[in-house]
């Protein structure tokens, strides 16, 4: 930026009242220097204002200022410090009672310009007091003529500098339209000795180098007094000029037009954003607002969950394939879209933060913690209940299931308010304390969500439900009946695990030592409370074994008494025959979008590797395979990494 030098600027020799000695003297003076050195009188509001006229233009030069003030000390302030008391302390006290709240709006503005400087390290304010014969500082009373005298020094890039001295009216009343004289003087003129004896008195004062005067540094309580005025942006023009005043005019009428266009745009905006969940093709409105881009397995899980909301769903991704993901994508679509309000997410301790995390970061959802005290959003915000049940204090938060599932406490969340949803993450911590026992004894996590002694549980208090587990099986397959029944699993399914158990066991015996009579019951119980017949899966029968050997088979499904001949099938048959069944069960609800189908149990079960058709509905040559068990109205998820391979059947697992 280049800078007008000081030289080039005819400064009269002296300015009095009549002089406009802002725009005149000040203003084109600090428009050309880099350093200001500057003596008022007493720190006060008033003087300071006086002493910055001006200054902004030496801020947007990127100059410095030094600043000589005194302090108005009473009898007593002098007094006290002949007793002992500090010399800064008093000081400081008097310097901060001093700085009182301008009642003007230019005062205010000029303190602003101050604040900046000293915020920014371009200001620096040293306190000069007066010695007496005793050599403590003097009261106020006696060293007024000590400050009468005002004075002070430009400087420009090229060492020209111009000075003046004279006096100041620095009164509260008289600061604006004070009787201001001065003498200017000139370092390239005849005037500069006169120059050179300002600098040398300012020197002196500002190093302690008078032998009547103290100079010490401004208490820090006064600075941060001051710091008080520090404006968001940076001054650039004194409130008094007349430029400041006619671009002010200006910039305001335009910031109105502006404002005005603003307004309506953003009133378009929010209108649309508060409709946009309810346009037409706005399913994917939770995962195209999302910070993150799933993939595709994620994707199509998170939207069947929507779709079918509020059916209830258990989701078994192995380890990194996206639980979290898939879960956080459903639930931003869902609350977005209005269709939950109140949602609750229950996972070990030692995770609720990373969920806390996860949800903010890649859903821009700001999901609270609840600790048992009190709700942390994520940025540590904290909110205390207000009431009696401080589950009902927020509606969307998460908690840890150690926290739920105390004995205390699990009165307290089933007395709550319904749920729109309930997550459960790690959800295989809910489980029988001894599966091969007969009698059903559930852990605490299990009670919470099944309920005890006849009284409902949390299933019962939700619409929907998710629960999250890369391992629904660790020891007994009768710990994902219970997951399943969580979930409502009903009809024989869920009536008796001995049921749930025998189907899968059945599957994996030879084929003529299969009790195909119950295998088949098993299945219609499945059409008739939970499923259908999958017409891609019907095609491709059909195509492969004919119409009539397909409907022969299809008796089995929709007759309790089938031909006795289905049980004595073709060669061709048999294959078809288990794939029905293995097709038409509680995990098999999403098998068409790429299942695994009964392997997880069967193979649980005996080792027995079972092939599972897949129909053909996805354009992915690998993708991620997921059992989806359906329970009564209610489906269920179970997701594992696997490829599937196109063949003249359709997809076939690998």
């Amino acid at each position: 930026m280049h800078l007008a030098r000081l030289r080039d600027h005819d400064f009269q020799i002296s300015y009095g009242p009549s002089d406009d000695r802002l725009h005149d003297f000040y203003i084109p003076a600090l428009a050309c220097s880099l350093r200001y050195d500057r003596t008022a009188g007493f720190f006060s509001s008033s003087a300071l204002a006086v002493a910055a006229a001006g200054v902004a233009r030496l801020i947007a030069n990127g100059g410095t200022m030094r600043l000589l003030v005194g302090a108005d000390l009473s009898e007593a302030d002098v007094q006290a410090i002949e007793q002992g008391r500090a010399l800064d302390d008093v000081v400081a006290e008097r310097l901060v009672a001093a700085l009182s709240e301008p009642e003007e709006e230019v005062m205010h503005r000029r303190l602003e310009v101050l604040a900046w400087m000293v915020a920014t390290g371009r200001l620096e304010i040293r306190v000069v007091l007066p010695k007496g014969p005793n050599g403590q500082p003097l009261p106020a009373s006696q060293a007024q003529d000590y400050y009468h005298p005002k004075e002070g020094l430009f400087t420009d890039r090229y060492g020209d500098q111009v000075a003046f001295s004279g006096s100041v009216n620095e009164s509260a009343t008289g600061w604006q339209r004070n009787y201001e004289q001065f003498m200017v003087f000139r370092s390239w003129d005849t005037s500069r000795p006169w120059l050179a004896q300002v600098a040398l008195r300012f020197e002196r004062l500002w190093n302690d180098q008078e032998p009547d005067w103290i100079a010490l540094d401004v208490p820090e309580a006064a600075r941060q007094q001051l710091l008080k005025y520090r404006p968001a942006v940076a001054p650039t023009w004194d409130p008094l000029e007349r430029e400041f005043e006619e671009e002010k005019a200006i910039a305001e009428t335009e910031a109105r037009l502006i404002t005005e266009v603003e307004s309506q745009r953003e009133r378009v905006l929010f209108q649309f954003l508060r409709d946009a969940p309810y346009l037409l093709n706005a399913r994917w409105l939770g995962a195209t607002t999302s910070a993150m881009t799933p993939w595709p397995h994620q994707a199509r899980t998170a939207d069947e969950i929507v779709d079918r909301f509020p059916e209830r769903f258990l989701l078994c991704d192995e380890v990194g394939l996206g639980k979290t993901i898939e879960a956080g994508l459903a639930l931003r679509q869902l609350f977005v879209s209005g269709r939950i309000q109140r949602c609750l997410i229950l996972a070990p301790r030692s995770i609720c933060h990373q969920w806390q995390e996860e949800l903010y970061e890649k859903f821009a959802l700001n999901v609270p913690v609840f600790d048992g005290h009190a709700f942390y959003d994520a940025f540590g915000q904290e909110r205390v209940p207000d009431i009696p049940n401080p589950w009902d204090a927020v509606n969307f938060f998460i908690a840890s299931s150690q926290l739920a599932k105390r004995r205390e406490r699990q009165s307290e969340l089933l007395a709550a308010r319904p749920w729109d949803l309930i997550l459960v993450d790690e959800a295989h911590h809910a489980r029988r304390k001894d599966f091969l026992a007969d009698r059903y004894r559930p852990n605490r996590l299990l009670e919470l969500l099944m309920g005890r002694d006849g009284q409902p549980g949390l299933k019962d208090r939700t619409q929907g439900m998710l629960l999250m587990t890369a391992t629904p099986m660790q020891i007994h397959p009768v710990e994902v009946w219970d997951l399943l029944r969580v979930l409502g699993l009903g009809g024989r399914w869920g009536a008796d695990s001995h049921n749930f158990l025998r189907f899968f066991q059945e599957l994996r015996r030879p084929f003529d030592d299969a009790d195909w009579d119950f295998v088949f019951e098993m299945v219609r119980d499945f059409l008739q409370t939970a499923g259908e017949l999958d017409p891609v899966f019907a095609r491709q029968a059909e195509a492969r074994l004919g119409l009539v050997d397909w409907q022969q088979l299809l008796s089995a499904l929709t007759t309790a008494v089938p031909d006795s001949s289905i049980y004595h099938p073709k060669p061709a048959c048999s294959p078809w025959k288990w794939r029905v069944a293995t097709h038409h069960c509680v995990d098999s609800s999403f098998a068409a979008r790429g299942a695994c189908s009964v392997t997880t149990l069967s193979e649980a079960s005996s080792g027995r590797p079972c092939p599972a058709v897949i129909p053909d509905r996805s354009g992915f040559t690998c993708v991620p395979r997921s059992t989806i068990f359906t329970a009564g109205s209610k489906s269920i998820s179970l997701s594992s990494t696997g490829s599937m391979r196109r063949s003249a059947r359709g997809w076939d697992s690998s």
